[in-house]
């Protein structure tokens, strides 16, 4: 049967509702599900984990933040070796007069700076992933030639196993190892290493005894206006601030380039023990 729609005088076929003319099953209509259509899950993204806390800002700028870190510390890594690396070929070339002077002019350095950076790259150069995980601080004072070989090569132990030692019990562990060495008396072998190493052939002149004493020639300083224990403590004080002051002069004056070598091995030892020595020279 087919209705009939007239529109304007125009027959118009709306629906066709008859019976099919051949015989079958009739097809069977979709069953909604309340309008759903089913997709495939998404897989969901693992979240990132920092040992950093990142909370309140994105996840965009926490990865990005992760890889500035990474890149800094490449730098860092890079510039502590290959500077260390340098100044070593610099030192070797200029001796040891001369190349604290040509720090102080080129960086106004002094030879301290520079020996972290030597350090550095003589004790990490093949395990520079040290300098990644520690402060440069710690850094510096692991690499020194008085640490002991056993200490610093533990802690490179640690952080090759993935480990991150904590930075201030390495340094704890540094100041209670040279406290112990100083206590014992027995200079650790870093040490007596390192200071071996440096060319210490100074010769004094004959004369430099005679000329000491005449440098060493201190007036009585002025005490006018103080009482007498005032007066004595000033004055006691003011003779050994000039004393000092005119034996380094003097030194200087008479060691010239070799000056630099003396004053270094004199702050690297211990002052008890430098007084001992002087005493019984």
């Amino acid at each position: 049967m087919t209705y009939l729609s007239r529109s304007n005088d125009v027959e118009l076929t709306d629906l066709k509702i008859s019976a099919p003319t051949t015989a079958g099953p009739a097809e069977p209509l979709p069953t909604p599900v309340d309008n759903v259509v089913a997709l495939p899950k998404a897989k969901r993204k693992r979240a990132e984990v920092y040992a950093f806390d990142y909370s309140g800002v994105s996840a965009a700028f926490a990865k990005e933040a992760e890889a500035t870190a990474k890149r800094i510390r490449n730098r860092l890594r890079l510039h502590t070796i290959e500077t260390g690396k340098e100044l070593l070929i610099i030192k070797k070339e200029l001796g040891h007069g001369k190349f604290g002077k040509w720090l102080e002019y080129h960086f106004g350095w002094k030879e301290r700076t520079a020996q972290n950076y030597m350090n550095s790259a003589t004790a990490f150069g093949s395990t520079p992933q040290v300098i990644d995980v520690l402060p440069p601080s710690t850094v510096y004072k692991l690499a020194a030639k008085s640490t002991p070989d056993a200490l610093r090569q533990s802690v490179i132990d640690e952080i090759e196993r993935g480990e991150k030692p904590d930075p201030k019990q390495i340094e704890s562990k540094i100041a209670a190892t040279k406290s112990e060495a100083r206590k014992n008396g027995d200079p650790d072998e870093n040490t007596s290493a390192s200071i071996s190493q440096e060319p210490f052939d100074i010769s004094v002149p004959n004369n430099a005894i005679a000329s000491l004493d005449r440098a060493l020639a201190i007036e009585a300083p002025a005490t006018a206006g103080l009482d007498q224990d005032a007066a004595q403590s000033a004055s006691i004080m003011q003779v050994q601030e000039l004393l000092a002051q005119r034996i380094v002069e003097h030194l200087k004056k008479r060691f010239g380039d070799k000056f630099s070598t003396l004053r270094d091995a004199i702050l690297k030892t211990d002052l008890a023990a430098l007084r001992h020595a002087l005493s019984v020279a």
